[in-house]
């Protein structure tokens, strides 16, 4: 038999003239995504709040703290005996000489360092804790701070929690300005404050019932811009002030090598009203010209008192006048 081909099977509808249009699709489902997209951001805002702002923040922290006990780690921080003292008073008096805080004197357990940038706020801080004996827990603005609401109180409070774990423990909160601002500012959180007024008066009270000892630093160069509830918090208020002459020249002693007491006693006189930091910039500079010189000249490169003094004359210290009356009138 010849072959058959098979007939075309393609249906086609057509819609009848009375036939009602088919309906929209159901907007429901977009509803539904919405809830669900809401339920979900909420549901992980509160896991993290509890966890402590950070899923693992309580071990992150942990991880943060550092125990290097060292007893002449003061002595190699230049200048600042006022605040070498001030600390010593309030770290290792408590430990060593508890009798001196009996009959119902507490024992300092915050401080707040203030004064130009550039000092070395941050070093003899750790300086002091290695010296007493007590770990450090370093806390940035960074490490607090977070977009979720509530999670940035809570990374503060799981903060303190590694302190007194790790207690005796000196908890540093470097740039407060930024994280204890005044509130109802644009650049403060109102809840990371309220959590922190509660953990001071917390940690207050395990000081004066517990053997781990917490004392609470906070650094800033905007001390104004700090809320006034958290200022009344700190037990002492420290001004970091500049290098004075002294400092100055034991600073310039330890950046070079070769030149004689004079230059070094010229050097620190013009250097006043310099920062730490202001001073190893004009060194980094100095050093420089000498090496593009010598690159030039195809000689040895040499770096003699001459050098530093025309980097210090094309230099301008960081902190005005202003700001030092400032700093005094606070």
């Amino acid at each position: 038999m010849p072959d058959v081909e098979a007939p075309d099977k393609t249906i086609v509808y057509v819609r009848l003239k009375d036939e009602p249009p088919a309906p929209p699709p159901p907007k429901w489902p977009k509803v539904v995504k919405v809830v669900a997209f809401v339920l979900l951001t909420a549901l992980t805002a509160m896991s993290l709040v509890t966890s402590g702002g950070d899923l693992g923040a309580s071990s992150e922290f942990s991880r943060k703290v550092v125990k290097s006990p060292n007893k002449g780690a003061l002595n190699k921080v230049i200048g600042m005996d006022g605040v070498k003292e001030a600390f010593r008073q309030s770290l290792e008096w408590p430990l060593q000489h508890p009798e001196y805080f009996a009959g119902g004197l507490s024992a300092p357990s915050s401080m707040l360092l203030f004064g130009p940038p550039g000092n070395g706020k941050s070093m003899i801080v750790e300086a002091a804790a290695a010296e007493a004996g007590y770990s450090f827990l370093p806390v940035s603005p960074g490490d607090l701070l977070r977009s979720l609401v509530g999670a940035s109180g809570a990374r503060l409070r799981a903060a303190f929690k590694a302190a007194v774990a790790a207690g005796p423990c000196v908890l540093f909160l470097d740039e407060a300005d930024t994280v204890l601002g005044i509130r109802g500012s644009h650049n403060s959180s109102d809840a990371v404050v309220a959590e922190f007024l509660t953990a001071m008066n917390a940690l207050n009270h395990a000081n004066a019932t517990s053997g781990k000892r917490v004392v609470v630093v906070a650094a800033t160069n905007r001390p104004r811009k700090i809320d006034d509830a958290v200022l009344r918090r700190f037990d002492r208020r420290i001004y970091v002030p500049l290098p004075s002459k002294t400092a100055l020249r034991a600073l310039w002693a330890s950046l070079t090598t070769g030149l004689k007491p004079k230059e070094l006693d010229e050097l620190a006189e013009r250097s006043v009203g310099f920062s730490n930091s202001d001073i190893q910039g004009v060194h980094k500079s100095a050093v420089l010209q000498a090496r593009q010189r010598a690159v030039d000249t195809k000689r040895a490169m040499r770096r003699g008192a001459g050098t530093f003094m025309t980097a210090l004359e094309r230099a301008r210290p960081t902190t005005d006048r202003a700001a030092i009356l400032d700093y005094f009138k606070f």
